[in-house]
């Protein structure tokens, strides 16, 4: 396994691990907008670093910050890099993959494996709803907040997605840290942990052929002519 391979890999990772914070209790519903943004660029900062080659140039340039041809010359220099590291097809599979990976582990399916492996379900009774605005698209984000039997408060709140409601009492699987959301009963946890198996395996199988070296072009031959002299 070479250096890119282990690059491009770490970078999937990179990108599964950041999303994972849409999960967790302490990140609400109309925060995902920016964490669907450090999904995309933390990825792209770990597979594509390179100080030497993307910020020499403009250690010793007198541009002013800003200039418009740099920015072409840094887009110029990252392809260059993406080319001189990975294959571009297998490279655009495996970002295709990575993100996909990263999307099933942000709406949800983080906490889904949490509460999976250490949950205990409970018969949560409605508190109340926390709308927020969208940031681009009309709507809100909605989030159901719960509470236990006996009234204490469950960490986080229940994503409740377009079209659908929260009703007077949602039977949930909570995370007896409190460090996830709780999720729905019905949307079977335990099978959500082999999506996420599936998907991220995937991502990461895929960044073998991405980084696998060229092969070196053939060596030229040297024809010797008549007199001693090479060609």
């Amino acid at each position: 396994m070479n250096r890119n391979t282990v690059r491009l890999m770490a970078a999937v990772v990179a990108g599964w691990l950041v999303a994972a914070l849409g999960g967790l209790a302490v990140v609400p519903y109309s925060a995902f907008a920016y964490v669907f943004v450090a999904v995309l660029a933390v990825p792209t900062l770990v597979a594509f670093w390179d100080p030497e080659r993307l910020f020499g140039r403009r250690w010793g340039s007198d541009s002013p910050p800003g200039n418009a041809a740099d920015h072409e010359a840094d887009v110029g220099v990252l392809v260059q890099i993406a080319l001189g590291r990975y294959r571009p097809v297998w490279l655009i599979v495996t970002m295709a993959l990575g993100l996909a990976a990263a999307m099933v582990n942000m709406v949800g399916g983080f906490a889904a494996t949490v509460v999976a492996i250490d949950g205990e379900p409970v018969h949560a009774t409605r508190v109340r709803l926390e709308r927020t605005k969208r940031l681009r698209d009309p709507g809100y984000h909605v989030e159901c907040v719960l509470a236990r039997p006996d009234g204490t408060r469950i960490p986080g709140g229940l994503p409740v997605p377009d079209g659908d409601t929260c009703g007077e009492t949602e039977d949930v699987i909570v995370d007896p840290h409190g460090l996830v959301d709780p999720v729905r009963q019905r949307d079977d946890p335990a099978g959500s942990v082999g999506v996420q198996v599936l998907a991220l395996g995937a991502a990461l199988l895929s960044c073998v052929p991405a980084a696998r070296p060229r092969p070196s072009p053939p060596a030229r031959k040297t024809v010797r002519r008549r007199g001693g002299r090479a060609g």
